[in-house]
């Protein structure tokens, strides 16, 4: 019988646990809407997949912007963090050109290509979430 308990208890612990590992895998909804990510894909065109190629692989000395390289780089950075690089960078040699608006749409966009759900909340200039919370 009491073999029988601690077999029950053990099967009810790894139920319980595989649960919660599930739960945890899942990725939170992104801070941002479908209409930012528009946005984002139409000034990442015009500003950006000149040098980090339209599939936002890279392309020579420039930096992958989706897949293992990103998450690798921004996975336990912030998405405030990731505005900031871009906003303080980018475009090349003219960082800081763009209005506040078109470096939050990249964002947005940037986050999509790596899988990050949309969601009901527009991203804004201060948003801070882990990047890894978003990305599948």
């Amino acid at each position: 019988m009491r073999d029988m308990i601690l077999i029950a208890l053990w099967v009810y612990a790894t139920v319980i646990g595989l649960g919660s590992s599930t739960a945890m895998a899942q990725t939170a909804p992104g801070p941002f809407t479908d209409a930012q990510v528009q946005a984002g894909h139409s000034v990442y065109t015009s500003y950006c997949a000149s040098c980090h190629g339209a599939d936002l692989n890279g392309t020579g000395n420039f930096p992958a912007l989706t897949g293992k390289a990103f998450v690798s780089e921004w996975g336990d950075r912030t998405t405030h963090d990731l505005y900031e690089k871009i906003r303080g960078t980018m475009p090349y040699c003219a960082g800081g050109t763009l209005d506040d608006n078109s470096y939050v749409v990249l964002v947005a966009w940037i986050l999509k290509a790596n899988g990050a759900a949309t969601g009901g909340l527009p991203l804004a200039t201060d948003t801070s979430v882990t990047v890894s919370r978003l990305i599948k």
